[in-house]
Parts: structure tokens; sequence; C-alpha cells
């Protein structure tokens, strides 16, 4: 236990810390644009564009995915957890921070979840503390020789010349040390010789020794690592960054020429024969004198030059004017599409969820459409669920609710049967032998609602009959709009009442029931 595990955490941490910042920087749309001219960067600079706000699409990258990414209970085998799982939710506002770790989580790669005990007051009568933390702020150090066993963690309050660090290792030793470099220049701190050790008070004027030690339990160091994937996590919209990039640089450049398109630049070619020294008329017909005849906002200006319909100019000097082509919009629109499309492609999001205008894809097409988002936000509740049971049991057993707790986490569906052909689905499987349990289960609803829907029902015939009412009314809907677009003359708003309200006098309860 040394300044040593610190300067070594520092100095793994340099390179991830440079991927955190970035992915946080696409995910805000604060990232720069890229470009292979300096000159053209000093003209955009000068036209004032790169303070504008980005349009970000990298960002539908991360949220498309986390949206679908929900803890909905936390339970414990053999054991009713749900009142104290309540409280310390409640306590630490877990629900509101749940998408706090989430966009860490997405835009990061990381994140870190950090239990630890808590002084029973108002704030906390469980006696528990829960904090999902930034990763440039939080690390966790794993053995050289074991990869998933961990050594130590981290905490970090970088300040403008020092950095504050507390030190955590499974046995419960918290040491306390002060790094002797600021948030800007943190790299230089994987060298042990910048590190001393530091004590002081905390916000509330509570001493802080130097090292101390805090009682862990028997679940080992409360650092709780999520990671999107092993052995090296990555941004979720990393591959999103090429094309963000391009579509940034197109549209700041045409936002710098769009001025120039409303007020094209004109030229006036100058007749070296001509004589402009005419009594009674300025020398520049477009920038008369400063006389008071000669003010252009004077009714007694002598200037040959007006917007009157119909009005003749008499430009003296000049043997042809005209005006300057603009950029066609084009040009920016045409590859800017592309680029879109490009990072749809890239990054697997179907392109829906970039452009909602178009023909959205629905029932079967629509799972294949998204089945690699299906597929990867199966992948992250994998990698996810096991860290938030280990998170969770630490969390009870700090609360006094149960030691070795066997936890499970549910997760809210991420997709659903909601539409005909999928229910039609489910009445044919229930048709053919599978158990309306299964049926539903695989149909996206979550085990435990399908386990109180089915505790209300006991007759299992009376169930298969309920189901199989919604796949008819299904079929009855599909041959209406068939009938009608082979020009079937029926008032289809009037037919689809009369089937609708058919079937609900045969659910269970009549039309009241439904």
């Amino acid at each position: 236990m040394s300044a040593q595990d610190l300067a070594t955490i520092f100095k793994e941490w340099s390179a991830d810390r440079q991927k955190y910042a970035r992915g946080w920087r696409f995910y805000q749309g604060l990232q720069g644009e890229f470009f292979a001219s300096r000159r053209a960067r000093q003209l955009l600079q000068q036209a004032g564009v790169e303070d504008m706000d980005r349009m970000n699409f990298a960002a539908i990258v991360v949220d498309t995915i986390i949206d679908r990414l929900h803890v909905s209970g936390i339970s414990a085998q053999g054991k009713d957890v749900s009142e104290a799982v309540g409280n310390i939710v409640r306590e630490n506002e877990l629900e509101q921070e749940e998408q706090v770790w989430l966009q860490y989580l997405g835009a990061m790669g990381e994140t870190v979840a950090v239990v630890l005990p808590a002084d029973e007051d108002e704030q906390r009568p469980s006696g528990v503390s829960v904090a999902y933390w930034d990763p440039r702020r939080a690390r966790v150090l794993y053995d050289a020789m074991d990869p998933l066993k961990k050594v130590a963690g981290v905490l970090t309050w970088p300040g403008e010349k020092t950095t504050r660090a507390d030190l955590y290792y499974a046995d419960g030793t918290v040491e306390r040390w002060s790094g002797k470099a600021g948030a800007e220049a943190q790299d230089k701190l994987k060298d042990a010789a910048l590190w001393e050790s530091w004590e002081g008070e905390d916000a509330d004027g509570n001493e802080l020794p130097s090292v101390e030690q805090v009682d862990f339990g028997d679940g080992g160091l409360p650092f709780f690592h999520f990671r999107t994937g092993r052995p090296e996590a990555q941004p979720l919209h990393r591959k999103a960054y090429g094309p963000q990039q391009a579509i940034d640089k197109i549209i700041v450049s045409h936002l710098a020429t769009i001025d120039v398109a409303s007020f094209p630049q004109r030229y006036g070619q100058i007749d070296p024969t001509a004589d402009t020294m005419s009594a009674g008329t300025s020398a520049n017909p477009f920038h008369p004198g400063m006389g008071e005849d000669d003010d252009p906002e004077s009714e007694a200006n002598s200037t040959q030059l007006s917007a009157d319909p119909g009005a003749l100019w008499k430009l003296r000097g000049y043997s042809g004017v005209g005006q300057f082509a603009v950029a066609s919009a084009e040009v920016f629109m045409s590859p800017f599409d592309r680029y879109v499309r490009a990072m749809a492609q890239v990054t697997r999001i179907p392109m829906h969820y970039f452009d909602p205008t178009g023909d959205a894809p629905s029932g079967e097409s629509l799972k294949v459409s998204d089945a690699p988002i299906t597929h990867r936000v199966d992948a992250l509740q994998i990698n996810c669920g096991a860290v938030i049971e280990d998170m969770w049991a630490t969390i009870l057993d700090f609360a006094g609710a149960g030691s070795d707790l066997v936890v499970n986490v549910r997760w809210t569906p991420h997709e659903t049967a909601t539409d005909l052909a999928s229910w039609q689905t489910v009445a044919a499987k229930v048709a053919n032998g599978v158990p309306v349990r299964v049926a539903l289960v695989e149909a996206g609803y979550d085990p435990e609602d399908v386990k109180s829907w089915l505790e209300d029902l006991d007759d299992s015939g009376e169930i298969g009959r309920q189901v199989a009412l919604l796949g008819q009314l299904g079929d009855a809907l599909l041959k209406i709009a068939q009938a009608e677009a082979l020009g079937v003359k029926a008032d289809t708003a009037d037919l689809i009442v009369t089937v609708t309200d058919a079937m609900a006098a045969l659910w269970p309860g009549g039309a009241d029931g439904q």
C-alpha cells in the first residue's frame, strides 16, 4: 500500500482518460471540426460559425441503445427485500441517477459505482451510500495476473494545481493522498514522487485522517465496474465519430456561405474610356457624395440608381455589371444525406432513427431492422446484469437486510408485442400448444408481470381463449383493410367498431371488462 499503487492507476488511466473525454465531447456535440487546409479553418473561424451548436447525430446512437436499458426490479432468492430496496432507491435517488450511469456507460464506455457505509441520518436512514462516478474521476485497479480480481479503487477530486485522491483496498483500508498536479496536468501523476499523504476535514467539518479502516464486510472492494465490453470497453457511438465530423464540416461550410447566397457579391467593370466628370453627378453612382443633396436617403439625391419599378439606371464609367455565382445548396445537402446514411451503416442503427420522416418499418420488418440494436442491448444486459447483482448484494449487506443473498435483476423488456402481427404470432403459438406463460414472455413481457396476470386467471383454457381472441381480432381488422383496398364499398370505421364491440362482449366481464 503506497503511492506506487496510485502511480500505477494513473499510468493506466492516461490513455483511457483521452478516450472518455472524446466520447463525452461527441455525445454532447462539443467536438471540433477537421480541416485539411489551415486557411479554410481560419476563414471559418473569422465567419464565427464555430460558435454555433452542432447537429449531433452521434448522440442518437447512444440514446437509441440506452433508452432500452432500464432496470425494472431487484429481488433476492428466498427473501423479500422489496421494502429495503425501495428505501435505498429513494434515499440515494437511484431512479434519477439511472440515466446518469447509462449516459456515462454509453458515451464513455465505462462507469464505476461505489457503495460505502454511511451514517444513519435523516438523509440515509438505511446507512448505505450509493453513487455512480464519472470514469474520469473513479478507477478500479485489477491484479496483473488475474484480470477479474480487484486490487484497489480510487476516487479523485482534481483541483487547479493539486488532485485529491482516496485509495480504497478490499481489506477496508482507506488512504488519502494529494498529488502535485491539477486537472489539466493529471498525466504527470503517474510519478509516485508527486504524491504525498493528506489529512483534513470534510464539508461538515469532520476529521479525515490520512489512513482509516472501514468495515466492508465479506463482500470485498465495494467498487463496481460497468463496461460496454471486454477486454477493452468502447463508447457505443465510437464508429459514428468519422461520419459526425464529416457532417459537422459540411454544415459549417454551408452556413458560412449562406450570407453570400442571401446577399450575393456583385461587380462592375470599369470603362477606362468613359467620361466620368459630368457635372451634377457623383464619380461613383453607388457611393454619392456626402452633400445634403447626395444623401442616399434624401429625396434630393442626385444618383441615377433607383429601385423603383421600371427605373432606368445610367451607370457612368462602367462598361458592364454582374453578380458572382454562389455555391449551390445541393453541393452540401447531397453529401450531408450520404454521411447520415453512412453513420447508420457503420453503427448498425437503422436509418429511421436518424430520419423518421420516411416510411418506418413495422411488424416483422421492424424486428428484423432492429435486430442489431436488440443484440447489443442483450449483450449489455449480460455485461451489466452480473455487476448490478453483485452491487445490490453488497448494498443489502451494508443495510442489514441479509448477507450472502443471491440477488436477481429484472430488466424492462426492450421490445414487446404491441402490433396485430405480433399478437397473431402469440395466438398461433398458444393454439399449437405453447404454454401461455412462455408465449407472453417470448413476446417481450416481464416474467413477473406475466405471473401476476396469470394468477388472476385460474382456468388455463380461458387464458388460451383470451389470447386467441386477440389473434382473431387481428385477422378481422386485416381482412377489413384488404377488402377496402380491393374497392369493396363499406364504412370501415363502423365495421371496426362492430368487430371490436363483438370481441369485447366475449371477453370476461363483457365490454366493461376490457
